[in-house]
């Protein structure tokens, strides 16, 4: 009954499509007794699909009325203003909407969503104000994706256009029509559920740890698992397989592993191989890369963008991956009591 309003969809994982509507559905309703609780993220390859569709209709179910929509702005200094404001203002629901080819993160984001506090400064003053969030968050957005941190405080439905025109499909209802002509009856539902799992004496599902949601894994990630035997937290490693960054980062381990092996270098080794790439590329023929050089000259382009790469940037960057494993590769940092340096050690194994 409370997947009806949404039948008319197609998800990329039928199955976990629909389990991932009803624990955002369940979560908007037990939100506010709950200190944490993950993001839900809607997106599709396309416009016209419904994701702010169902952004709509969970807010109805939860809410009778429309959530707080707010869009990303023109840059990310833009976005985390407007996000700041809303914190404020304190919304029962808020969904970032069309927040197309974005990447999803932010320190007071992933601060929220995991502590369920944080401090941040009033707009156009210079005074603190702390929040403590309740707010359901969602997004919706085209082929958006998650980073760092986001990639366990958010879960993703990924919604496909069943027609090369999506927007100009006809059906019998929309979801946010459907829950406000039948919003009793569903109401009814969920907390029937809810009863059914409360009276089964609350029972904990043998999972691993939600991390900062306790309140929500007990409350709707263990439901849901004592419902329709679906782990929702799989999907965190889900997000961290197609993390940009985290891909970036693994193919630079990848090269640097392919030229070094598991042998030590430093970063000026790395410079001078990057240095190589940028000369032989500034004049053609006179130089020849290796081809080590040029697969760490690429993935180091990918990691650094725009920004300047040295050995500075180099140590700072080790650094903040080392003793962590990503996708098999691992980094380990030695100092050098001789040079005053840092040495690095690239494992190919992450058992």
């Amino acid at each position: 009954m409370l997947l009806k309003p949404f039948r008319h969809y197609q998800f990329e994982e039928p199955r976990l499509g629909r389990y991932l509507i009803l624990a955002a559905a369940l979560t908007a309703l037990v939100r506010p007794f709950i200190r944490t609780a993950p993001m839900f993220i809607v997106k599709g390859a396309m416009a016209g699909t419904g994701k702010g569709q169902i952004a709509r209709a969970i807010g109805r179910l939860a809410l009778n009325t429309t959530p707080v929509f707010m869009t990303w702005g023109h840059d990310d200094e833009e976005f985390t203003k407007r996000f700041d404001t809303m914190l404020l203002a304190s919304p029962a629901m808020l969904v970032i909407d069309n927040a197309n080819g974005k990447l999803i993160r932010g320190d007071t984001l992933e601060m929220v969503i995991s502590q369920g506090t944080a401090t941040i400064r009033r707009f156009g003053k210079l005074e603190g104000a702390t929040i403590q969030n309740r707010s359901f968050l969602m997004a919706t957005g085209n082929n958006l994706s998650i980073s760092g941190d986001m990639v366990r405080r958010a879960l993703t439905i990924e919604v496909l256009p069943q027609c090369a025109s999506p927007e100009r499909q006809v059906f019998p209802f929309t979801p946010d029509e459907y829950i406000c002509e039948h919003r009793t009856e569903l109401l009814e539902a969920a907390y029937t559920i809810m009863r059914a799992y409360r009276r089964a004496g609350v029972p904990r599902a043998p999972l691993p740890s939600a991390g900062s949601f306790p309140d929500w894994q007990r409350h709707v990630r263990d439901l849901l698992y004592w419902l329709v035997g679906c782990d929702l937290t799989e999907q965190f490693e889900k997000n961290k397989s197609s993390d940009p960054d985290r891909q970036n980062d693994a193919a630079l381990l990848a090269a640097l592993h392919n030229k070094h092996g598991s042998k030590p270098f430093k970063a000026a080794d790395v410079e001078a191989d990057f240095t190589t790439v940028q000369l032989a590329m500034n004049t053609p023929g006179s130089i020849k890369a290796p081809p080590d050089a040029v697969a760490i000259h690429a993935a180091i382009e990918d990691v650094w963008g725009s920004r300047k790469f040295n050995t500075k940037s180099f140590g700072a960057w080790a650094k903040n991956l080392a003793n962590a494993y990503v996708e098999g590769f691992g980094l380990t940092v030695r100092p050098d009591p001789h040079t005053k340096t840092n040495t690095f050690i690239i494992s190919g194994d992450s058992a």
